[in-house]
């Protein structure tokens, strides 16, 4: 996965403002991660890193969670941006209100399945 492999989208509401498709939406294994485009070029190349402020990263289950939390890391010339990732054991994931953290950075990184980035004009 390179950071060229994404597509640009506009969140709509008869979408439910979902970004991917709803098997990936459905699919019990299939996380979300929000941010900006600097550091999702740092994730495809140094994999998922404890944050600073916390010991894991936080993943939604749902995209629209996702993207708000990517257009609140957007910054001039630092698209947002939702990554799709796939993780093969569920209980190396933590509950967290609407998202789940995961800790085992050093044992293995998710896959990361897709990149969307977020057009400028959302939200309108």
């Amino acid at each position: 996965m390179t950071e060229e492999n994404y597509e640009i989208v506009i969140p709509k509401e008869e979408d439910g403002y979902r970004v991917y498709s709803k098997d990936y939406e459905l699919d019990e294994h299939i996380f979300f991660h929000g941010t900006n485009l600097e550091n999702c070029k740092k994730i495809i190349k140094d994999g998922f890193i404890k944050g600073v402020e916390s010991k894991g990263t936080s993943f939604s289950k749902t995209s629209p969670i996702a993207v708000k939390y990517a257009c609140d890391a957007r910054a001039l010339n630092n698209p947002a941006v939702v990554m799709a990732v796939r993780f093969k054991k569920l209980d190396d994931l933590a509950p967290s209100g609407d998202c789940v953290d995961f800790y085992k950075h050093d044992l293995y990184q998710p896959e990361i399945l897709g990149l969307k980035i977020i057009s400028d004009g959302y939200p309108p």
